[in-house]
Parts: structure tokens; C-alpha cells; sequence
């Protein structure tokens, strides 16, 4: 009885021995899957850490290079400044009781293969002002092609920027053109305009650069740089049988503009200027990369070409792949200028609403109240670029002398008064705002005369940037 009792314990005792062995052997293995979740948890923690101090890194050296460019900006022109005082005061040659006419000399521009391209315009003396502007005036065009719609929108673009050009200071237009619009410009465009013949109230002088030479870099760097933002192969392609390549240009204007244009208007062909540009410079913000209406409407804006580098650098940081599936967008210029914009919004401005007139900003809804709705208009965007390349002032719908409400007639289209004044009138208004100065003679005779500055062209060559 007591040998079958104990062999009945140890039977017992072995049975639920296993039985422990088994359960601690399971909570071994769940233990180690808890440690081994929790390493990779903590691997994926540290790799998150590492990837968001990358990214602030980043973000700390594009700020840090923004805050320098603003820096040696000020000092520039606060040197400028000095300069110019410097030379108001300095006492005038004792043989001379009258200035000399002021004489803009058209510059002569060497090729280069290595610097930007840079012109030099030689006169006497410079042109000084009451209150000059803290940013000189200069506009900026891309064109690509040398469709006849698509170069007729251009002329009627130039010519409203032309008759609103500043009142008391000088204006730089900047042209970066590949060769067919190169081409172009020399064998039509300016001999239609006539625009050497012009005389204006201040000196006007139109910058061409052909930068055909720059295009396959510069288009390995677009698809390069986009692949980077999806961080994948997004099948980008770009070609510049299409005009509308002409608009990337304006990303790339830092490495072809002289290093002293700071703000600069960017402008589409199919973008008009309505009132003086004076008005639309009054609110440049100098800690901006750019400044754009609410809409977000690229062919129309204010760009600060010094900092360009950086809308780069912020446009590879954002989230690019998001914002277009956010707004419809594909890979393009109005796409990189929507990334910035919105992962970084405290580096782009807001223009009034006066500058910020678009069609496709659902201007239909509102078009027999366009008035009440834009009680200023500073400009008017309108869509070209179609694949007919016709130019927007002659067939968009808004413009057509037949449009319903027949209220449009004064308002949008307002802008046949720039795409249907001849170049010769325009020429004559121009020349109108020339100061004349009246005087006496010696026999009671009177006399005036008109002191203007001719519209200077400058052709300027590109070679291979860095």
C-alpha cells in the first residue's frame, strides 16, 4: 500500500513536472517575442529619431543660409547707399555749370563658360531719384518655342508691363529664352515692336539671354530632382517641343541673372499688368522667398532670385509626393512653388487681393459681378498654353466680343486694350510721359525741350554653368 502510494506521487510529481517544464518553456518563447518586438520597436524609434534630426538639420542650415543671404544682402546695399551718398555730396568740377545729358550706352557681353552671365551698361551720370526704391525693378519672362499665338501673347504681356513701367526709376526686363524663341524675338518680335526706336520717361532696358545651351543640364536636374522628392521613378519626362517648359526656366534664373537682381515679377505670356508696377512693389516682403496670391497661381509673382537655391532645398525637404495628390498637380514648376508654400508657409508671402485676379480661380461663378467681386485689379491672368498654342487674348472665351453677361466686356475684357492697341501708340504714350523742360530766350522766345532714354536690348550668350 505504501510503495503503490508512493509510485502514485511520483507519478504525479513527473506529470505535473512536465506540465511546468511545458508552461515555462512557453513563457520563455513569449518572452522573447516581447524582447524581440521591443528591439525592433526601439530600432524604428532610433531610426525615426535619426530621420527627424536629419530632416531638422536640414531645415537648420537652409534657415541659417537665409538669414546669411539676408545679411550680405543688407550689407550690399547699405554699401550702396554709402556709395551714392558719397557721390551726391562730393563738390562738382569748377568748369562745369551744367550736367551733361544722361546717355544709356547698350552693353557689350562676353560668352562665358564658367560665371553667370553678367552685362555692364556704361552712361553718364547715373540716374538718380527723390525716393528711389529699396529694390531696383526688374521683371522676368521664360519662353520656349516659336508658335505665333504663343509669341503674340508674349507681345501683349511685355506691352502692359512696357506702359506701366515705374514713373522715376529705371526697368530691367529679363528674357530667358531657348533658341527657337531666341530666334524668334530677333526676326519678329522686334522688328514688329520696334522697341529701339522707342523713347521713355526712364531708362528701359530688355536683357535676352539664350539659354539653349543650358538645356539638357538643366533637364537632367529637373528629373533628377524630382525622382528625389517621390523617392522613386515617377516617369518624368520633360521635352521642350512643349512652350510651356519656358515656365521651369524662372527655377533656374540664379544661374543665369547677374548676382545684384534681387526681387524680381515673375510673369506668364498669358499674365497682363494692369496698373503702375510701383504699386505692386510697395509690398515686397524681403524675408520672402516668394510672394504669391491665396490661390497659388505661378504665373504671377514676386521671386526673390538670391534665395532660389533655397525654394530647392525646401521643395526636396516637403512632402511633394502629398501636395500633389493634394492639388492635382504633376511634376512642374506651380508644383515645387505648392510644396514650399505649403509645408513651409512662413517662408512665402501674400499679395492683396488686387494681384491675385486669375480665370481658372472660378472666375465663371462670378463673372457678372466680376466688379463687386475685384474692386482692384492690379493684374489679370488668363490660360494659355493650350496644345493648339494659340494665344489666350484672341480665343479665350472672357475675351470674345460676343460674351455673356455683356458686363465682361468691361471688365476682363479690359485686356484687349493692351492686345489690340498698336505697337505705334504705344510707342507714342510712352513717349509721352517724357519730361519736357520750358525756358525763355534772350528775345522773348520760348523754346522746350525733351529729355527721354532709348529702350535698350541686350543679347546676351550662355555657356556651360556649373
Amino acid at each position: 500500500m505504501t510503495e503503490s502510494t508512493a509510485d502514485s506521487q511520483q507519478r504525479c510529481f513527473r506529470r505535473y513536472g512536465t506540465r511546468c517544464m511545458w508552461l515555462c518553456l512557453a513563457v520563455a518563447l513569449v518572452l522573447l517575442s516581447l524582447v524581440q518586438s521591443w528591439q525592433r520597436v526601439q530600432q524604428h524609434a532610433n531610426l525615426t529619431l535619426n530621420d527627424n534630426k536629419d530632416h531638422a538639420t536640414s531645415l537648420q542650415v537652409a534657415e541659417l543660409q537665409s538669414k546669411l543671404d539676408a545679411l550680405n544682402e543688407r550689407i550690399r546695399l547699405l554699401l550702396e547707399k554709402n556709395a551714392n551718398n558719397s557721390n551726391s555730396n562730393a563738390d562738382p568740377p569748377a568748369a562745369e555749370t551744367t550736367a551733361a545729358p544722361t546717355t544709356v550706352v547698350p552693353a557689350t557681353v562676353e560668352p562665358t563658360t564658367e560665371a553667370p552671365v553678367s552685362s555692364t551698361i556704361r552712361g553718364t551720370p547715373t540716374i538718380t531719384t527723390a525716393s528711389p526704391s529699396k529694390f531696383p525693378y526688374h521683371v522676368l519672362y521664360g519662353l520656349s518655342g516659336n508658335q505665333t499665338g504663343f509669341l503674340s501673347e508674349f507681345q501683349v504681356s511685355l506691352k502692359s508691363v512696357l506702359l506701366n513701367a515705374p514713373l522715376e526709376e529705371a526697368l530691367h526686363v529679363h528674357i530667358l529664352a531657348d533658341r527657337d524663341a531666341f530666334q524668334a524675338l530677333e526676326k519678329t518680335v522686334w522688328k514688329e515692336t520696334k522697341l529701339e526706336q522707342w523713347v521713355t520717361r526712364h531708362p528701359i532696358t530688355i536683357h535676352v539671354y539664350n539659354v539653349q545651351p543650358l538645356l539638357k543640364t538643366w533637364e537632367e536636374k529637373l528629373v533628377q530632382f524630382f525622382k528625389t522628392a517621390w523617392k522613386e521613378d515617377y516617369g518624368i519626362n520633360f521635352s521642350t517641343d512643349d512652350h510651356t517648359i519656358g515656365t521651369m526656366f524662372r527655377l533656374f534664373a540664379h544661374k543665369v541673372l547677374p548676382k545684384h537682381v534681387h526681387k524680381m515679377l515673375y510673369l506668364d505670356p498669358d499674365a497682363l499688368l494692369m496698373t503702375n508696377i510701383q504699386e505692386l512693389w510697395r509690398q515686397i516682403d524681403e524675408d520672402t522667398l516668394f510672394q504669391w496670391g491665396r490661390s497659388m497661381c505661378a504665373g504671377f509673382m514676386l521671386i526673390d532670385n538670391l534665395r532660389l537655391p533655397q525654394v530647392w532645398s525646401l521643395a526636396e525637404l516637403s512632402h511633394m509626393a502629398n501636395v500633389s495628390d493634394t492639388t492635382g498637380d504633376g511634376a512642374n514648376d506651380q508644383l515645387v512653388f505648392k510644396s514650399v508654400s505649403m509645408s513651409f508657409p512662413d517662408r512665402v508671402g501674400i499679395l492683396e487681393k488686387a494681384w491675385d485676379v486669375n480665370v481658372a480661380d472660378g472666375a465663371w461663378m462670378y463673372a457678372s459681378q466680376f466688379a463687386e467681386h475685384s474692386p482692384q485689379v492690379g493684374m489679370m491672368h488668363f490660360n494659355g498654353g493650350t496644345n493648339s498654342k494659340e494665344s489666350a487674348f484672341e480665343t479665350h472665351n472672357f475675351l470674345k466680343d460676343d460674351v455673356e453677361p455683356p458686363s465682361m466686356r468691361g471688365t476682363w475684357g479690359m485686356a484687349h486694350y493692351y492686345a489690340r492697341m498698336p505697337w505705334d501708340w504705344a510707342r507714342y504714350w510712352a513717349s509721352s510721359k517724357v519730361t519736357t523742360t520750358s525756358w525763355e530766350g534772350d528775345e522773348g522766345d520760348g523754346a522746350t525741350k525733351r529729355s527721354g532714354f532709348p529702350v535698350t536690348i541686350v543679347r546676351h550668350k550662355t555657356g556651360k554653368k556649373r
